[in-house]
């Protein structure tokens, strides 16, 4: 598909808390949906999901108990999903994906620079995954 823009082209940022409940997510379908151009749409993760994932990582560095934090995770992005009547094996490969990245944390018991990236990146990639779902 390609996209010929003529004039400025619209960016729209949204923050963790546009994104945090599901009737937040309601509006701001309907603030893109109202736009008369296609936006450029810009997602941060779930509220606190960026400083959860911090934690798990952290106690997965420290050889603690990672797993329920895992667990905590999904199930608010399951939580979601479900009242967003949504498909609920949308997130499926990425809850994979952080699992493998903290599992690696866990066995090095390191936390590099890029590590913190990619795991980091699961929780703007899983909220736009559910925003784009609930857009369609």
């Amino acid at each position: 598909m390609s996209l010929n823009v003529v004039g400025p082209q619209v960016v729209m940022k949204f923050g963790g808390t546009s994104v945090g409940t599901p009737d937040a997510v309601r509006q701001t379908a309907r603030l893109i949906a109202s736009e008369p151009r296609w936006p450029l749409v810009v997602v941060s993760a779930l509220g606190g999901v960026t400083n959860k994932l911090l934690k798990a990582a952290d106690a997965a560095c420290q050889g603690g108990e990672w797993e329920p934090r895992l667990k905590e995770l999904c199930e608010r992005h399951h939580d979601m999903i479900r009242e967003l009547g949504l498909e609920l094996d949308l997130l499926v490969d990425l809850e994979e994906e952080m699992e493998r990245w903290l599992h690696g944390v866990a066995l090095l018991q390191e936390f590099s620079p890029r590590v913190k990236d990619a795991l980091l990146s699961l929780g703007e990639r899983m909220s736009v995954r559910i925003l784009a779902a609930f857009l369609s």
